[in-house]
């Protein structure tokens, strides 16, 4: 059976590659300003006399009226096959000023291949269209406008106006009118050739399909008489204006025939006979393809040959393979049954296949045995399983055994023992500290920053069974209270065991030897300490301390006013001689933020720009330092 069908669709392909041959390719216009301009033929310059016919495979993606092929020997003589703005066909034929004109009252499918003919006889003065080879019903088509004399053009009116947009195959002009027969025994065909009364023929197999083709810009007239056309504003590279691969219903290739040439490849059962078309003889005992060409009349008096190639369907035997549970019962494909099959066993069925033709079946039958399985899993202790039967078994906490009875694919008894062992969880506590506003890095990978208090992360990892393993870890803040006392001259801190550092809040410098938690200057300034502790560091706020000694001759010698003030105040001294005093004003951390050496007297100083606060002023000379407070308020 398998050999039948395979020779029975080798035989369709063989059909459908000759029914649907690639016709090459076609010519996309973009119905913006893509057009044609070939060279005229001479049959337009006498319109009344001269017969022509107009043939298009045309595939329209826009409905606009546009031209498909205009040819213009002047104003009152000229031929155009258009496009409606619903896509129905309109024929304009004007000779010597008179206007012939159709519309067909059926239009063409959008995106879609459709033959279309125009033909024009001279002695009767008559217009018509055909559509894939069958006459159009038409009403008046009204009149035409007119473009530049002298040119045929392909998808314009001459001179540009009215472009089609969409694709054009085996474009043709004819001088003659052709006959229903001529226009269906051709319009799948590809000429080899010039053909006689054939005087514009464009096949439009040019270009590389939707590739780059910006040399190819001539449409070669395949006539023989040399009305070639020249492409204007094409893109000529990608998928659209441009040359494209067509899918017209081009089937052959040759010259043109005045009928249908028809090829059929019939197949008959191996041995039969065959009768060939019309008065065709009669092979007896068909066994190898055989030809024959009959020779026809078709319905509308057009010549119809079809050549015949007869050929047999091999008779088949078809190898089937078949099983069954030790024990059990196999039916054939001829309906007859063996029971109780404990070994292989070969039988043959001879049947008729779907054409009716002999066939034979030669069958296997196998026996398969049942199966008895043991399997191990593992869960997590309080985890569940669901055992191949289907049965779920939930909170496991210790180990499980379960049985279950299946069948296999073919039916037979399978038997699986699984034993299920428990995996544990895990849950551990950990404890850590940081620094006041530092950030900390948990085992899952977790940061978090700006840590101000005490906080907590649980981490869920899995083991190597997929079990929880959680971590869970509390963070503690390390606080260093930077709270220091004076008594005194003596600077103390309140934190025992940390690591101690003095500085000197005028020039932000450690004070060397200054280590320990209670620190007694000698000069009067400011002062302050830095705390390390686990690693974590602070420094307190800066302490005034004022030194009794050499500076009490400078007692009585400063005065500011007004105080407090909004930055704008009077420093006076008075009583230092003749020596210039060094004046600095400290804010509370120990920077100096004005600095200037002055004479005894009255000084305006205006510091408008410092931020309010209690600054220190200092007034030093060689006798001495006097301090005061200067308190700045807005």
């Amino acid at each position: 059976m398998v050999k039948t069908i395979l020779s029975f669709i080798s035989a369709l392909l063989l059909i459908a590659s000759l029914a649907y041959a690639q016709p090459g390719n076609a010519i996309h216009l973009d119905g913006a300003n893509d057009q044609v301009v070939c060279t005229l033929p001479t049959l337009f310059s006498n319109i009344s006399t001269n017969d022509f016919t107009f043939e298009a495979w045309v595939y329209p993606t826009g409905a606009v009226f546009s031209r498909i092929i205009y040819a213009q020997f002047s104003a009152t003589n000229f031929a155009t096959m258009s496009t409606g703005g619903t896509n129905q066909i309109y024929f304009y034929v004007v000779s010597n000023g008179t206007t012939y004109s159709l519309a067909t009252t059926a239009t063409l499918p959008g995106s879609q291949w459709t033959h279309v003919a125009a033909r024009w006889t001279a002695s009767t003065q008559s217009v018509a269209v055909f559509f894939n080879g069958v006459l159009q019903a038409a009403v008046p088509g009204g009149s035409s406008s007119t473009g530049t004399n002298g040119l045929m053009t392909i998808g314009t009116r001459p001179g540009g106006a009215q472009y089609f947009p969409g694709a054009l195959d085996e474009v043709r002009v004819w001088a003659s009118a052709r006959s229903q027969c001529e226009i269906q025994g051709n319009m799948n065909r590809q000429f080899a050739g010039p053909q006689t009364s054939l005087v514009a023929y464009y096949n439009c197999n040019q270009g590389l399909p939707g590739g780059n083709n910006s040399t190819i810009t001539t449409l070669i007239d395949n006539s023989g008489s040399a009305n070639n056309g020249t492409l204007t504003n094409f893109a000529l590279n990608g998928a659209t204006s441009n040359w494209i691969a067509s899918t017209a219903a081009i089937t052959s290739v040759g010259n043109a025939a005045n009928g249908y040439l028809q090829y059929a490849y019939p197949l008959v059962c191996w041995g039969a006979s065959y009768t060939f078309p019309g008065a065709g003889p009669t092979v007896i005992s068909v066994q190898g393809p055989t030809s024959y060409t009959s020779n026809l009349t078709a319905v509308n008096g057009c010549d119809s040959v079809i050549v015949t190639t007869v050929d047999a369907y091999p008779f088949n035997q078809i190898l089937d393979i078949g099983v069954v549970c030790s024990g059990g019962s196999y039916t054939f494909p001829d309906s007859s049954t063996q029971t109780n099959i404990t070994s292989q066993v070969i039988y043959t069925s001879t049947l008729l296949d779907v054409r009716g033709c002999d066939s034979s079946i030669v069958t296997t039958v196998d026996v398969l045995p049942s199966y008895n399985y043991a399997e191990t899993a593992i869960v997590c202790s309080g985890g569940s399983y669901l055992f191949p039967d289907g049965t779920l078994d939930s909170n496991i906490t210790i180990p499980v055994i379960h049985t279950s009875m299946l069948q296999t694919i073919s039916g037979c008894d399978s038997i699986i023992e699984t034993t299920v062992n428990v995996a544990n969880n895990y849950f551990v506590l950990a404890q850590d500290s940081v620094c006041y506003g530092g950030s900390y890095t948990y085992p899952d990978g977790f940061v978090e920053n700006n840590i101000t208090a005490q906080t907590s992360h649980t981490s869920t990892f899995q083991t190597i069974f997929g079990c929880d393993s959680l971590i869970g870890t509390t963070v503690d803040l390390v606080i260093i209270d930077t709270t220091v006392s004076l008594v005194g001259n003596m600077l103390t801190t309140q934190v025992v065991g940390a690591t101690y550092q003095w500085i000197n809040c005028g020039n932000g410098q450690p004070i060397s030897g200054a280590t320990n938690a209670s620190f007694e200057p000698t000069v009067t300034g400011d002062y302050a300490v830095i705390l390390t502790i686990q690693g974590c560091s602070d420094t307190s706020a800066c302490t005034n301390v004022i030194i009794i000694g050499v500076a009490d001759v400078m007692a009585g010698v400063v005065a500011i006013y007004p105080n407090p003030n909004a930055g704008a105040f009077v420093l006076e001294i008075s009583d230092i001689g003749l020596e210039a005093a060094s004046v600095e004003l400290v804010n509370l951390v120990g920077k100096v933020v004005y600095k200037n050496r002055l004479m005894a007297g009255k000084h305006g100083i205006t510091l408008s720009d410092l931020a309010p606060g209690v600054y220190m002023m200092h007034v030093r000379t060689s006798a001495g330092e006097a301090t005061a407070k200067v308190v700045i308020a807005r």
